[in-house]
């Protein structure tokens, strides 16, 4: 065995139902990264998945505790230790007193579910253009169905730095139907919602049903929202979810092949390689080895090479996946990911409402590009188009080939809690930038990325490179990718 966490998995399986914790699953990862010509730093990390009741005394801290001093002794073991403990919310009541909440309009009571309603929270931002989006298409679902007067209830809860402003965006076109409106200015009751509903990052739906029972906590976008609220309105159905089920685990093809002996095989093949990869920019190839503990069994490994192309021409591309294919095809499986990466061009005409781009401020994602005045109308999302990712600066057409794709990607799967390099305030997850032009990391949060956008000065100052016009690549989800 090449961990040693499967011998120790059971009494910890043991120990968990014992503190009240449910679907324990710890994982041993293992990655070698080759990019750019160079192996990347991966050191090994054990991660710890379970669910807990959120209706008992926190039993976290202990059992994690428990299961560090059971897994430091583990050969493989790295030093980077992460545990995802998420309540399960769903079944549970609704924690009342908990949204503590200055109203907009409508109503003067607390942000509180109606006894005999549906009730549907979002919780949203109103800086960030992709919460005003889905914002906006509750509003649009409420006018749509006016079967659900008097049976659903629908809430707004905005955790906005200035209530100013919220107020004149609420005040926009499409955002009226949603009366209940509310904003949450306490630091506290923040802190609380987050603790309790374990998120992240925003916008946030919660439905509470006709009994005060949680039956959905999540992203929006991980479920049909508007078939969901049919269902529970009409008593015929349950939240229908859209996210597709998991992909099963990559099977190791040779079950004697270890992780040491890919990493050395990748070593070998890179250095052999060495004009093939040139000739595909931004190539990454990663092995990546999984050893899985849970309760459906032990020790079980999903193995893969991990190969991303940036940059290339097709029969470059083409030929260094058949040679890969021949060093590594008997043995791993190999998952090819070609998508999403492109070449940044400056378009001439907005792709939503046809007007000429010209040198203008434009947001960019693939082939479509949308004004200023679409994107932030939520017009580009309306049509059907991808949320943007990119925003181009007037002028800086010519420094696109600077930016490079792959590096932005990567900058995409940032970690929450990250920092903004000006207010030295938290940037949530899909509410930051990152310039893609500038050395380092120069990430803002929304607001100094306004300011930035209109004073180029200050982002000059801030990166200590002297470029007036700038590409910033959105800091999102992978889902949002």
């Amino acid at each position: 065995m090449e961990t040693g966490i499967a011998e120790r998995f059971p009494a910890l399986l043991a120990l968990s139902k014992q503190k009240g914790i449910s679907d324990l699953r710890i994982t041993l990862k293992k990655l070698c990264v080759f990019h750019d010509g160079t192996f990347v730093p991966s050191p090994s990390t054990a991660e710890t998945r379970a669910s807990f009741d959120p209706t008992l005394p926190d039993p976290r801290k202990e059992f994690v505790h428990s299961v560090m001093e059971a897994l430091v002794p583990c050969s493989g073991v790295g030093d980077q230790f992460r545990t995802f403990f998420v309540p399960k919310l769903v079944g549970t009541i609704f924690p009342h007193g908990m949204m503590k909440a200055t109203q907009i309009h409508g109503e003067t009571a607390d942000p509180e579910p109606h006894p005999g309603e549906l009730t549907v929270l979002l919780l949203w931002v109103s800086v960030t253009d992709f919460c005003v989006c889905w914002m906006r298409g509750i509003n649009e679902m409420v006018i749509k169905h006016p079967e659900w007067a008097g049976k659903a209830e629908f809430l707004g809860v905005s955790f906005d730095p200035n209530v100013d402003k919220l107020k004149a965006r609420l005040g926009e076109k499409g955002l009226s139907a949603v009366a209940r409106q509310y904003h949450v200015a306490d630091d506290g009751v923040k802190q609380k919602l987050t603790r309790h509903f374990t998120f992240q990052s925003v916008p946030y739906v919660i439905i509470v049903d006709q009994k005060g029972t949680v039956r959905c906590a999540c992203e929006p976008g991980k479920i049909d929202l508007e078939k969901s609220i049919s269902n529970l309105v009409s008593g015929s159905g349950d939240i229908v979810e859209t996210l597709p089920v998991a992909d099963p685990p990559h099977a190791l093809k040779d079950k004697s092949y270890s992780f040491l002996a890919a990493k050395k095989d990748l070593e070998d093949f890179t250095s052999a390689e060495k004009a093939a990869l040139s000739s595909v920019r931004d190539c990454v190839i990663g092995v990546r080895f999984d050893h899985v503990s849970s309760a459906e069994g032990l020790n079980n490994i999903d193995a893969y090479l991990l190969v991303r192309f940036g940059w290339h021409n097709e029969k470059d591309r083409d030929e260094l996946s058949q040679k890969l294919e021949k060093a590594f095809g008997s043995r791993l499986e190999i998952v090819l990911q070609l998508h999403r990466l492109y070449r940044l061009k400056f378009a001439e005409t907005c792709s939503v409402c046809k007007s000429p781009l010209g040198e203008c401020d434009q947001y960019l994602c693939g082939g479509v590009a949308a004004c200023a005045g679409c994107f932030e109308s939520g017009k580009a999302v309306e049509a059907g188009k991808q949320i943007c990712c990119y925003f181009v600066q007037k002028g800086s057409a010519g420094l696109l080939d600077q930016v490079r794709i792959g590096d932005a990607e990567f900058a995409s799967l940032s970690v929450p809690g990250q920092k903004c390099g000006f207010c030295r305030k938290s940037v949530p997850v899909g509410a930051g930038w990152r310039c893609a032009i500038c050395p380092g990391e120069v990430k803002m949060c929304t607001s100094c990325f306004t300011e930035a956008c209109s004073v180029p000065e200050v982002h000059v100052k801030e990166s200590d490179h002297n470029i007036k016009t700038h590409v910033y690549a959105r800091l999102g989800t992978p889902a949002e990718q």
